[in-house]
């Protein structure tokens, strides 16, 4: 249930679970707000030091095991290998077992044991192993609801729900079956609302922890970070995960020039535990901007990655890199690469695969269309596209493409009528295909009729969409659809 929810993450990568705060503002605050703090700003060596030199204490004991969780957590999400992730996955079943039989009904014990099965089921997610997600959800949220029943004032209560409700509420629909065995619920709202509610109570570690949760919100569901709260800074530009998910929004919405600002000529600092999907980013920015480093950038990922996520994603990246540059040879190995190498669970490692295995190479013209378009810049992607003569598209899916892009460039410069006529069009076309050019048409034109306030067009627009979405972003263009409807609704 919650594998494809944590994908559609671009990135899925989902870094904040919430955890224990039942002590007072003495020196343990200040122990544990440092070593939360270290974990945070990547410095786990640091922090690992910080936890063993705690642990032969008696103050801390239940805040030293979930701050060790929360280190072999994060770096197993970074990391993104296998080994990482099972080595997490025996620890914590250790871990949770000891602060069963130590801390008896402790209440502080219940936002602990909450949080580690939130942790593992969002690993669990992005490993694809479905039914131990929603297991470990099911049980960290029981765990919370008992904890809400003995410490209603907790704050922390806020922080979980919210992290429960937003991910349940993202949920894909095809896992509806799941969420009712489980009897999970949820609401993207509501989820937002308490994490925005947390937030604005919060001091310290635990003030920039909440603003990475809400910055992560943002990415997961495309909606602001709730109740018209506005959040543009965590307090500290030096922290490489508020740098990430700023690099990733910008990229994501057509900024790949602030991308290149953002993560140009910064370094990660010595001492933290390497983010390898900075590379990515960077080197995808650069390739929409037509930058020559974009190749070296891109096989930096690819070699100094330590899982198979995006690995796909790389490669194709890489092989229209060389496509463009007229190397023939590396571009051929390169999607062949995509083929051989890296996994299928995220929904752009499943395009590229799809696209990689196409007999034919791309349209020049469309891909150099579709990076400016990627880029923001949308009046020379549409020069690219007006240049190209209706009998160089050799296949439907280059003349559905080309039409599709044509929309989206209106769409975005503001030709509303325009869009919708071309919109339609895309998907009276594609019907019955497997592209995502026709489904996300349908959800790209639900978006338009419900900020025209159109609500039956917007609606039926949106099912639409969940009707006919057969592609590899199937899971996030209908969880974006989804959330239209219950927005609507």
């Amino acid at each position: 249930m919650l594998a494809n929810v944590t994908k559609y993450i671009a990135i899925c990568l989902v870094f904040f679970c919430a955890g224990t705060r039942a002590i007072s503002q003495d020196s343990s605050s200040e122990n544990y707000s440092s070593i939360l703090n270290q974990i945070l700003s990547l410095q786990f060596d640091t922090a690992d030091s910080l936890i063993e030199a705690f642990r032969g204490g008696h103050e801390m004991v239940l805040e030293i095991m979930y701050l060790e969780n929360y280190l072999e957590f994060l770096d197993a999400l970074i990391g993104g290998d296998r080994a990482s992730y099972e080595n997490y996955l025996s620890k914590s079943v250790e871990r949770l077992d000891s602060i069963r039989s130590r801390f008896g009904y402790l209440p502080g014990r219940l936002s602990v044991i909450s949080a580690i099965h939130l942790q593992s089921s969002f690993l669990n997610a992005y490993h694809g192993d479905n039914l131990k997600a929603a297991r470990n959800f099911y049980v960290a949220k029981r765990y919370l609801r008992q904890l809400e029943s003995a410490v209603p004032e907790n704050p922390v209560n806020e922080k979980l729900g919210g992290l429960i409700y937003l991910v349940a509420g993202s949920a894909p629909a095809e896992y509806n079956w799941l969420m009712k065995i489980f009897g999970i619920r949820g609401d993207a709202e509501m989820g937002l609302e308490y994490l925005g509610d947390y937030h604005d109570g919060s001091t310290g570690a635990n003030r920039l922890e909440s603003c990475l949760i809400l910055l992560y919100a943002r990415q997961m569901t495309g909606l602001e970070e709730g109740t018209g709260r506005p959040l543009t800074d965590c307090g500290s530009d030096t922290v490489t995960l508020q740098r990430y998910f700023y690099a990733y929004h910008a990229l994501k919405s057509g900024h790949s020039r602030e991308v290149t600002e953002i993560l140009g000529t910064w370094r990660q600092d010595p001492g933290e535990t390497s983010f390898s999907y900075l590379d990515l980013l960077l080197g995808e920015a650069m390739l929409n901007n037509f930058q020559s480093e974009a190749g070296d950038q891109l096989l930096q990922f690819l070699q100094t990655t330590r899982g198979d996520h995006y690995v796909k994603t790389a490669w194709h990246k890489l092989s229209w890199y060389y496509y463009l540059n007229g190397d023939s040879a590396a571009y051929r190995e390169a999607r062949e690469n995509v083929i051989q190498k890296g996994n299928m669970i995220l929904d752009a490692d499943k395009q590229a695969f799809r696209e990689a295995g196409e007999k034919t190479p791309p349209n020049p013209g469309l891909l150099k269309s579709r990076l400016y378009f990627d880029g923001g810049h949308y009046w020379r992607s549409r020069e690219i596209l007006l240049g190209i003569y209706p009998g160089d598209l050799a296949s439907q899916r280059d003349s559905l493409e080309y039409t599709y892009r044509l929309a989206r460039i209106s769409d975005c410069l503001g030709e509303i009528d325009e869009a919708i006529v071309k919109y339609h069009e895309v998907i009276k076309n594609g019907q019955g295909s497997s592209w995502y050019f026709p489904s996300n048409a349908a959800l790209l034109m639900g978006m338009i009729y419900e900020d025209m306030g159109k609500k039956e067009k917007a609606l039926e627009s949106y099912h639409t969409c969940l009707k006919m979405n057969r592609s590899a972003y199937k899971n996030s263009i209908g969880n974006k659809a989804k959330q239209g409807i219950r927005r609507l609704k």
